[in-house]
């Protein structure tokens, strides 16, 4: 077991930071070593705050043999290159979803990692929040009987400035409903067979310019006979909304709150009102701390990960057949 696992954070905006932070403070048995970004402002600046050393390229970072892995937090579609040029350094890597924006891309990474025999966790966080772990245990346990039904949604009500963004993330369905589709597979104990989907822009024209939607509906056939439904949406203007229900023969289980504060209001009107959680830092800010730990965990004591590079694959197939189903008028696609 490694004492300390040294680490290098390469991508530091929103999300990243925030790793990068966790990674310096926080994590047990990490070091930050490195801060990188191709944003030369914001690598200086995450750099002096965490006060390590900061860089523009990704080559300073693998080939530093003091530097024993990487945590890749950047644009969706620079995820394969990163994760093979890292694996090919001889470096456990840690990447945000999605593993790749294709197929071919994930399997020439899964290709790489096993090849030199390096770790890959890829950031499907909410295998980690304690209400989706506290749901994989009562269904594991047997406790809603065998499951027959999925239903899941990730609703927000903003997108980012940035066309460029809009652009390299894959669209809303590998950008947002990954997630869902990762949780159909690991809650249901089942993989997806079939999808269709239907989507519309709704709300935000700017994505209708890049070939995107803001609103989307997914229904999932799974290889056992199990039915599922999953919606993701950028046009819930009143906040953060992610739930998630699984149905058996015996019972079922939820997840999801949309209250961010144990605090209601009753008004003098009739009215009852309450918060809502505003952005996914605040609902995830757990689940990303316990995936990092996770992560150091799993290297220091050489054992597999929660979120393998495979999973990711498998979430990946799952959204790019409902990719296909929707720009092909909601057409039945299997999934490969």
């Amino acid at each position: 077991m490694a004492d300390v696992v040294r680490v290098a954070a390469v991508g530091v905006g929103r999300l990243g930071l925030l790793h990068a932070k966790n990674l310096a403070s926080v994590v047990p048995g990490a070091s930050l070593s490195m801060v990188i970004d191709s944003d030369s402002k914001a690598a200086r600046l995450a750099g002096e705050t965490l006060g390590v050393p900061y860089s523009t390229d990704l080559a300073d970072a693998l080939g530093d043999r003091a530097i024993d892995a990487v945590e890749i937090c950047t644009a969706s579609d620079a995820h394969a290159d990163q994760i093979v040029a890292a694996a090919e350094a001889g470096k456990a890597i840690f990447c945000e979803k999605p593993i790749a924006l294709s197929l071919q891309d994930a399997d020439r990474v899964l290709e790489a990692v096993e090849r030199a025999g390096v770790l890959l966790q890829v950031g499907h966080m909410r295998r980690y929040d304690s209400a989706y772990l506290e749901a994989r245990r009562l269904i594991t346990a047997g406790e809603v009987g065998r499951p027959y039904m999925f239903r899941s949604s990730s609703l927000d009500g903003a997108i980012s400035s940035s066309r460029d963004f809009l652009v390299r993330r894959g669209g809303l369905l590998i950008d947002v409903a990954l997630h869902d589709f990762d949780l159909a597979r690991w809650l249901m104990e089942d993989e997806v067979r079939e999808v269709r989907a239907t989507g519309a822009v709704l709300l935000h024209e700017a994505l209708r310019e890049v070939g995107d939607v803001d609103t989307a509906v997914v229904t999932l056939t799974f290889q056992r006979g199990g039915l599922g439904v999953v919606q993701a949406s950028h046009a819930a203007v009143y906040g953060y909304d992610i739930q998630t229900e699984v149905s058996g023969d015996k019972g079922a289980v939820r997840v999801g709150e949309i209250r961010q504060s144990d605090v209601w209001r009753f008004g003098s009107d009739g009215r009852v009102a309450h918060d809502t959680v505003p952005d996914f830092p605040a609902r995830f800010h757990g689940a990303y701390l316990a995936e990092l730990i996770d992560w150091v965990a799993c290297i220091r004591e050489g054992r597999v990960p929660q979120a393998t590079g495979r999973d990711a694959r498998a979430a990946l197939a799952v959204a790019l057949a409902a990719r296909q189903s929707l720009s092909g008028g909601g057409a039945a696609v299997t999934v490969q």
